[in-house]
C-alpha cells in the first residue's frame, strides 16, 4: 500500500482536525510548460484575494513531461508534506496522446483507489486551449493539425511554454461550455475521442468560488 494512504499526516487531515479555513486543489500536471502556466493564470485572475480557497500547481520538473506514475507521486509527496483536509481536491491533468486505453484504464484504477480525479485531455491539453476560441475536431486529430488550428484561432503562432493569460482568461465560461457540448461520453474516465475532461477541474473550482463569494 502506498505510503501516502497510511501517512499520519493524511489521516489527520482527513478526521478534519486541520486548523485551515480553505478548501485545497491539488492540480498536478503531465506538461512542465503549458499546463503550469494556464493554470497560474487562472489562479491569478480567479482566486485573487479569496481566503477560502488555495490552489496548489504541481508541473513537472525541467522541460520533460511526467510519467503518471512520476504525476501520482508528487501528489503522494505533497499530501505527506502538507495538511489536508477531508474536502480537499487532488487532480490529475493528462493527455491521452500516445497512450494505449490500458495504459489510461490503469491510471484511472490507481486514481481511484487514491481518491484522485482525473482531467485527461485527447489527444493533449491544446484541445482545451482552442475551446476557448471554437469547438475542437469532431474526429481524430493530429497534434501538429491541432496546433495548427489553434494559432488561427488565435490569430498568432502558438507556441507551447509561451501563454497568454488574456488570450484564455476572459473566455473561461466559453471554453467550458464548449468542452461540456463536445464531451460525449460525459460518464468516462476520459474522453475516447477528440475532446478534454480540463473543464472538470475549472468547474469544480468556479463553483467553489461562486459558493464562497455568494455566502459573503
Amino acid at each position: 500500500m502506498p505510503k501516502s494512504l497510511t501517512s499520519r499526516k493524511r489521516l489527520k487531515g482527513r478526521t478534519g482536525s486541520s486548523t485551515r479555513d480553505s478548501r485545497l486543489f491539488v492540480i498536478a500536471t503531465e506538461g512542465s510548460e503549458t499546463e503550469p502556466l494556464y493554470f497560474n493564470c487562472f489562479k491569478e485572475k480567479f482566486t485573487n484575494g479569496n481566503r477560502k480557497i488555495k490552489i496548489a500547481i504541481l508541473g513537472a520538473g525541467g522541460k520533460q513531461r511526467s510519467s503518471p506514475k512520476q504525476i501520482l507521486g508528487r501528489i503522494d509527496t505533497y499530501i505527506q508534506k502538507n495538511d489536508i483536509k477531508k474536502d480537499d481536491e487532488f487532480w490529475l491533468v493528462l493527455d491521452a496522446e500516445s497512450r494505449g486505453g490500458n495504459d489510461l484504464d490503469s491510471i484511472a484504477t490507481e486514481a481511484k483507489r487514491k481518491k484522485y480525479r482525473l482531467a485527461i485531455s485527447n489527444p493533449s491539453f491544446e484541445i482545451w486551449l482552442l475551446c476557448h476560441r471554437q469547438r475542437p475536431p469532431g474526429g481524430p486529430v493530429e497534434q501538429r493539425h491541432l496546433e495548427d488550428s489553434l494559432s488561427k484561432a488565435l490569430g498568432k503562432s502558438y507556441e507551447k511554454g509561451k501563454i497568454t493569460c488574456d488570450d484564455y482568461m476572459n473566455a473561461v465560461d466559453k471554453a467550458i461550455a464548449i468542452a461540456k457540448k463536445s464531451d460525449l461520453c460525459p460518464d468516462a474516465a476520459w474522453p475516447k475521442s477528440t475532446g478534454t475532461h480540463v473543464y472538470r477541474v475549472i468547474e469544480s473550482i468556479k463553483a467553489f468560488i461562486n459558493a464562497t463569494t455568494a455566502s459573503i
